[in-house]
């Protein structure tokens, strides 16, 4: 996002749009043209997920010295966005790897946030906010209330050395505390969270899709 916004990116991503990009985030911004070109093109609109807000410090973007060409930097952004499985952001590390060379830190960032989406979707997490550099906030969908043990997410939190927070009420919202940590080590400490989310739900059936 921020390569985009400085460098613009043609008429679609450049000068005109970075704006309403930053205002939404990227991927709500990307659902949303998805959404009006099939609306253009005729096509019948399919019930989707609704999208996961991730709003972290962290630099995540393209460097323009590892992928020079802006077609191919779009591309891989597409990419980035289409990601839905482990194995897909596995197959999008080892594809830059083959085309562009080793990974620089900023797109080793992406990658991670591409992960965090996919547990964030699987357990039904609509939001992983960080706004203010000592704590990461993950807000779970009402609708989950009744499929979290609390026993469990208790039990889970206590064995974290106080570095969670647990509030309740409509919606459940969970406390990274990250003080003291770089921002690539908190955001690795909710990676670690979301690896061992399945603990805490009462619904496992989909427990194997993400390990």
């Amino acid at each position: 996002m921020r390569d985009l916004s400085i460098r613009g990116a043609g008429n679609l991503l450049g000068a005109e749009q970075h704006g309403f990009i930053n205002s939404v985030g990227f991927d709500l911004y990307s659902q949303m043209l998805k959404e009006a070109i099939d609306e253009l093109k005729g096509e019948v609109k399919q019930e989707s997920v609704s999208p996961v807000e991730i709003n972290l410090q962290l630099d995540a973007y393209i460097p323009s010295l590892y992928i020079t060409d802006s077609r191919q930097k779009i591309e891989m952004y597409k990419k980035f966005v289409a990601v839905s499985s482990l194995e897909d952001v596995d197959d999008l590390a080892e594809e830059l790897l083959d085309r562009f060379g080793p990974v620089p830190k900023p797109v080793e960032n992406l990658l991670t946030i591409s992960r965090l989406r996919v547990y964030a979707l699987k357990h039904h997490i609509t939001e992983i906010s960080q706004k203010n550099p000592d704590e990461i906030k993950l807000y779970l969908h009402p609708s989950q209330n009744n499929n979290i043990d609390g026993g469990a997410l208790f039990a889970l939190a206590s064995n974290w050395n106080r570095r969670l927070g647990l509030s309740g009420g409509q919606q459940i919202v969970i406390t990274v505390k990250v003080k003291g940590l770089r921002e690539d080590e908190g955001v690795q400490l909710v990676e670690k969270l979301l690896r061992q989310f399945h603990l805490v739900r009462k619904d496992t059936s989909t427990e194997s899709t993400v390990s």
